[in-house]
């Protein structure tokens, strides 16, 4: 049987070393987490621009098929369709569902951007989280060491690896 000075020092050390990998695992479990969440952030913004695409396409779609019943009333009615308030309105039309596709996009390239920006400061929190743990065991070892160190000699052990013999 062991004495207790030594007991200690290795329950201490055992101790020490189970939470120092638990506080590893952790934060890689955490960057992974982050990691994840990153992924699926990216995934959301291009989700969001070919949304903000398809829409755009629709309303230049329904601009086209407006004008285009404006012409064909315009024409019934006999009207100049080369010039005047004819080519006004089917021109402003045109223009308004060019403006409605652009700002459509626009929005949604803000809506990717801030997507992205919360991509990227996940996969920085991931970093963190990992650097944390690995920060954090070293301090776990560090203090066992020295508590335990403490431990053995309070119980009366006599190992003093700095004296001269």
């Amino acid at each position: 049987m062991c004495e207790p000075a030594t007991a200690a020092l290795a329950v201490t050390a055992v101790a020490g070393g189970l939470s120092a990998y638990s506080q590893i695992q952790t934060g890689r479990a955490n960057a992974a987490l982050a990691n994840a969440n990153a992924d699926a952030q990216e995934q959301a913004a291009r989700d969001t621009i070919n949304t903000a695409n398809d829409q755009a396409y629709q309303q230049r779609q329904q601009a086209r098929r407006v004008a285009g019943q404006q012409t064909n009333a315009l024409a019934a009615n006999g009207a100049e369709l080369t010039s005047g308030n004819a080519l006004d309105l089917t021109t402003e039309t045109m223009q308004q569902g060019t403006l409605d596709a652009l700002t459509t996009i626009n929005n949604g390239q803000r809506q990717a951007a801030g997507l992205q920006f919360q991509a990227d400061t996940s996969r920085a929190q991931g970093k963190i989280d990992k650097q944390s743990g690995m920060l954090g065991a070293g301090s776990t070892l560090l203090n066992s060491t020295l508590t335990g160190l403490n431990a053995y000699k309070t119980l009366g052990g006599t190992w003093k690896p700095l004296s001269a013999k």
